[in-house]
């Protein structure tokens, strides 16, 4: 074999041996610049996603001190209708025993016919002027001083109560 031979066998491994080398050299700068891209995206959301976190925990902070004013009022408001109930309840069982009576005789106001009696007083069941139950009261004094006297009383009627409240009957009679 000759030297010339052997030389250009070995150029042609050579070569070969180059270009199998540049090859792997390529696919491997090529996977580099993909991972170097994947880990540069991945950075990029990672701040994003960083900030976002930032901005929720700020935001959090902000409606749970919004959520705690509300509270505050709500239970504020609570406590006012609490009380607001127990007066009324109050007031309703100390005006029950005292609804529809006359204090200085023990005498009951009856309503006659298109009147009604509520918690504002008489008033027409058509909707008309309203008899306030201070005025109903003093109607019915009226009415029981005037059948004392052995008058009617009908003149000292407001136009409203007039004929549409009576006296009633006393109901422990000596």
């Amino acid at each position: 074999m000759d030297s010339t031979l052997i030389k250009t066998l070995l150029e042609s491994q050579e070569r070969a041996y180059k270009s199998a080398m540049d090859t792997v050299v390529k696919q491997m700068n090529d996977r580099i610049m993909k991972l170097e891209s994947t880990v540069s995206d991945l950075t990029t959301s990672l701040q994003f996603s960083q900030r976002e976190i930032d901005d929720l925990k700020s935001t959090s902070k902000e409606l749970g001190k919004e959520k705690q004013f509300i509270q505050v009022k709500m239970d504020q408001q609570a406590a006012v209708m609490n009380s607001s109930k127990s007066e009324i309840v109050n007031l309703g069982e100390r005006y029950s025993p005292v609804r529809g009576t006359s204090r200085p005789r023990n005498e009951t106001l009856t309503v006659g016919p298109g009147l009604t009696q509520g918690g504002a007083g008489v008033a027409a069941e058509d909707g008309g002027a309203r008899l306030p139950a201070a005025a109903a009261a003093t109607a019915t004094r009226v009415v029981a001083g005037a059948h004392a006297g052995g008058g009617e009383g009908d003149s000292d009627f407001p136009p409203l109560a007039k004929g549409a409240i009576r006296r009633s009957e006393r109901t422990n009679k000596k």
